[in-house]
């Protein structure tokens, strides 16, 4: 699980804007094995980013996550990005 930035749009700074394309996932997928799974937290939900991981992973799962943040006393809803390699990367 990787928590890079608040979002793919919120980012901490703009040497992260590549990693949240399909060119950086795919750096990131050559270092998982067949069956790895990437996990990605965001504070937002982007399809931009989803479509990205759709066409990088064999297999992607997008979970939001509601919870009460106590540090600002508010239910809040989160996203998980989930790609997973099925088989060796080329």
């Amino acid at each position: 699980m990787i928590d890079i930035d608040h979002s793919p749009d919120d980012r901490l700074g703009a040497v992260d804007a590549s990693f949240y394309s399909v060119e950086g996932l795919e750096k990131a997928r050559r270092h998982l094995a067949p069956g790895g799974v990437l996990g990605i937290w965001s504070y937002e939900e982007n399809q931009p980013f989803a479509d990205a991981m759709a066409a990088t992973f064999d297999d992607v799962r997008i979970e939001p996550v509601t919870h009460e943040n106590v540090l600002i006393d508010q239910i809040q809803t989160d996203w998980l990005y989930f790609g997973r390699v099925l088989e060796s990367p080329v």
